[in-house]
């Protein structure tokens, strides 16, 4: 065996009560007396607000309507800002602060079905990147666009998100004055299928994260990476259960029995897979994509006894990898 050592390691209901009660009578009152003092501008439709990473086809779109005492009378001007929150943990801050996109004059507002002003908000992510002057492959997912409206009113008054209460931005009005554009990873494919791999520059780790040598290979054989479901059997996008997390380095480097455990899996995350759970001496691994051309991914790793190795993994089929790693798929 490897190393000669085994380790052991009823919302409803309530809402009823809330407005039966003087607390609730207050809350409503509250509610129309903020709209009669000001103006909102309520969100009534929400078309998109995903952004999917390498889809430079998609955009922000929703549907504002203002209301006001003087039933929309009161609007002068809708101002547009946009900025980027970088959520990415990875030690750099690529934050860019808000720029003015656009303003939206009260003779832009459409009529509604109740006779209220209405516009559409319909912003390309392509736009959205220029305007930031950022470039394509900057954001990661979970990055947020963030769009924020700022209502003038022809009295001069300003509203926003910094002077909205509660129970304007998030209860009965929807009138957040601020909206997320949410970056994220779409699976057009599933990788849970036979690949073809080459493995080489592997070396033998010493349990402290080093290597006593390297340099083995290559080695060539072929993988299997299978669906993973819930318990209730629904199918986990992006989850898949993994024979070898090594690609055949304990078979050639160790004479060992491929590295794995009931619960090795490799989670595919945007434009990265995650190795999860451990092997079967409880060593951890990190997998870095250092190149994807077509239908050939090369993969440097490392586990947490030292064991390291690269290999070339080949789609089934010869197609190209998805997009999102770089491919054309």
């Amino acid at each position: 065996m490897k190393k000669n050592i085994t380790s052991y390691l009823s919302s409803l209901c309530m809402i009823a009560l809330m407005f039966s009660c003087s607390t609730d009578d207050k809350v409503v009152d509250d509610v129309i007396n903020s709209v009669t003092a000001g103006a909102v501008l309520r969100t009534t439709t929400v078309n998109n607000t995903d952004m999917p990473l390498g889809d430079d086809s998609v955009s922000f779109s929703i549907e504002i309507e203002e209301q006001d005492v003087e039933g929309g009378a009161l609007l002068s001007q809708v101002n547009v800002f946009l900025g980027f929150k970088d959520n990415t943990d990875d030690g750099i801050d690529t934050d860019i602060a808000e720029v003015f996109v656009e303003t939206i004059t009260a003779d832009q507002f459409y009529e509604g079905p109740f006779g209220l002003p209405r516009a559409m908000l319909n912003y390309p992510i392509t736009m959205m990147r220029s305007l930031l002057g950022q470039d394509a492959d900057a954001p990661q997912g979970g990055d947020q666009y963030q769009i924020r409206l700022e209502l003038e009113l022809t009295d001069g008054r300003v509203f926003g998100v910094d002077n909205a209460g509660g129970i304007i931005t998030g209860g009965f009005f929807n009138s957040p004055f601020f909206y997320n554009a949410n970056v994220t990873c779409p699976f057009d494919t599933s990788l849970a299928e036979t690949f073809s791999y080459t493995s080489y520059d592997m070396g033998p780790g010493d349990g402290s994260g080093g290597q006593q040598a390297t340099g083995f290979g290559p080695y060539s054989s072929t993988i299997t990476w299978t669906e993973q479901f819930d318990e209730d059997d629904e199918l986990i996008e992006g989850l898949y259960g993994t024979p070898d997390f090594s690609f055949g380095m304990f078979e050639d480097v160790w004479g060992d029995s491929p590295a794995t455990s009931p619960n090795a899996q490799i989670l595919w995350f945007c434009s990265e897979l995650l190795p999860q759970g451990a092997d079967q001496y409880s060593d951890s691994y990190t997998y870095t994509i250092t190149n994807v051309d077509g239908p050939t991914m090369t993969i440097m790793w490392v586990n947490t006894w030292g064991d390291i190795g690269t290999v070339d993994l080949t789609r089934e089929g010869n197609a190209d990898w998805p997009i999102i790693f770089g491919g054309t798929d």
